[in-house]
């Protein structure tokens, strides 16, 4: 159903001011209800009446006239000094003749908007509407009047943030090495971690051990320390505290006391305050940050630049060729045919293999199974290996007790001195726990032993041992 002239009459009426009331809106789906009009149909025409006239620009917008720039009362319709309409869109120029009650209630209540409008205070400068708890121009500055005691608001207002700067002057400022200590955890935690990563890239055990350490003083730190208690946590809460309480003094001295000087001084004195502060903890804050970089660094540094264990293998041998040389030959011996074994053990074990004579280069830990870059300053050692023991079938009761050597001899079946110390080379069991040492061969008077022999001393002069090497023709098993 259409709406008619009077539904339509009343709906211009009551967005004249460009304000549709609930009051306004119920009046005119009542008069509508009445006519027929289905509640659907009004509210619809309502709608799209309320968006026609809210095309139009709104006066409480502008600051001048947009024709001839003039200032302009933000209640009137048209500009005072050239008479140019301020409003467009429905109801423009034209007068509304609507009567009855419902136009009554429209009417009473565009007066009541008027009114309201008029109420709202604006700023004689530029004209834009203030904000209704504010003494102050949001978009000019200018201040319209001071609230009623003022000095009294301004001395509680200056006196609230001397408090704070009192509180502010008296809170922990903590030094770089009280902030080092805080992040005390997080320190050990990367020392931890990047000796970790040395021991794997270094095979460094030491490495590995103290990286275990590091660790646990980070847990042990961790779980004894208290947040609450530390001085960088207490200074940081007073510190944003202060933030908080510096945007609510300059948030409500801009909106009520504009450029007092006073309420300013007493602001500016907080602020730089808070800037010192601030100051401080980017100083800080940079400092820690260059000590843990400086030690991620530091760390990484060795796993970048360690030197290339080829190459340095290399460089080794060229300098060193002839100790290279003569470490790497080996000579085959054959056991004494006469006394392969001493009489002692003969009746418990028999040889039958022949054995390997070579030179042992020692290490600085005393390891001969250790790789070491060879140097000036190496030790060496005599050993022959190799040599297979077989029980002959007897057992020999006090087997813990006893302990093989082994004696070397010439072409002539002479002893040979070995020059370090002793005639005879002492045996090395590498593994006395196994079923087959010689302890457990003897005692149960079966199985067999790889016995290894090496001089108990050590000497200076590799080609020393080598000539004693290349003399060596037989071996005997023997006992001391």
């Amino acid at each position: 159903m259409p709406v008619s002239k009077h539904i339509s009459d009343l709906t211009a009426l009551a967005l004249k001011d460009r304000v549709l009331t609930l009051v306004e809106k119920q009046t005119i789906v009542k008069s509508a209800l009445a006519e027929g009009i289905s509640e659907q149909e009004i509210n619809s025409f309502l709608d799209n009446a309320l968006k026609e006239r809210l095309k139009s620009y709104k006066k409480e917008d502008l600051k001048s006239c947009p024709v001839c720039g003039s200032q302009i009362p933000l209640i009137s319709d048209n500009c005072l000094f050239c008479g140019n309409s301020l409003t467009s869109g429905n109801g423009n120029g034209k007068v509304i003749k609507v009567s009855g009650t419902a136009a009554k209630i429209i009417e009473e209540e565009n007066r009541i908007t008027a009114e309201e409008k008029q109420n709202l205070k604006t700023c004689p400068d530029c004209g834009a509407p203030y904000p209704l708890f504010s003494h102050i121009c949001g978009f000019c500055g200018h201040v319209l009047h001071a609230p009623e005691d003022s000095d009294l608001y301004i001395k509680n207002l200056t006196s609230n943030i001397d408090e704070y700067i009192v509180r502010l002057k008296s809170a922990p400022k903590p030094t770089f090495f009280d902030v080092l200590k805080f992040r005390f955890q997080i320190l050990m935690l990367l020392a931890a971690a990047l000796l970790l990563v040395l021991a794997f890239t270094h095979s460094s055990g030491a490495a590995a051990g103290w990286s275990i350490v590091c660790l646990l003083i980070a847990v042990v730190a961790l779980l004894a320390t208290k947040k609450e208690d530390s001085p960088v946590a207490k200074a940081d809460a007073v510190y944003y505290d202060a933030l908080y309480n510096q945007e609510m003094f300059s948030r409500t001295i801009d909106t009520l006391y504009g450029e007092n000087p006073e309420a300013r001084q007493s602001l500016k004195e907080y602020e730089d305050i808070i800037n010192v502060i601030r100051q401080n903890k980017d100083s800080n804050r940079k400092k820690i940050t260059v000590t843990f970089l400086t030690l991620i660094i530091a760390g990484l540094i060795p796993v970048f630049v360690r030197p290339n264990p080829v190459k340095s293998y290399q460089e080794n041998q060229n300098k060193y060729s002839e100790i290279y040389q003569l470490s790497e030959e080996r000579k085959t011996v054959r056991a004494n045919a006469e006394n392969p074994v001493s009489e002692t053990l003969s009746q418990y074990l028999k040889c039958e293999s022949p054995a390997t004579v070579s030179i042992d280069v020692e290490n600085d830990n005393n390891d001969l199974n250790d790789f070491k870059l060879l140097g000036s300053d190496c030790k060496f050692r005599l050993r022959i290996s190799g040599i297979r023991l077989v029980s002959t079938g007897k057992k020999l009761p006090d087997a813990k007790t006893s302990k093989i050597a082994v004696t070397l001899f010439d072409k002539n079946s002479q002893t040979l001195e070995t020059g370090l110390g002793l005639t005879v080379l002492e045996n090395i069991d590498y593994d006395k726990k196994s079923d087959d040492n010689l302890i457990k061969v003897l005692e149960n008077g079966s199985g067999s032993y790889y016995a290894e022999f090496v001089s108990q001393n050590s000497g200076n002069n590799i080609r020393t041992l080598k000539e004693v090497m290349d003399k060596i023709e037989y071996f005997s098993v023997t006992t001391y």
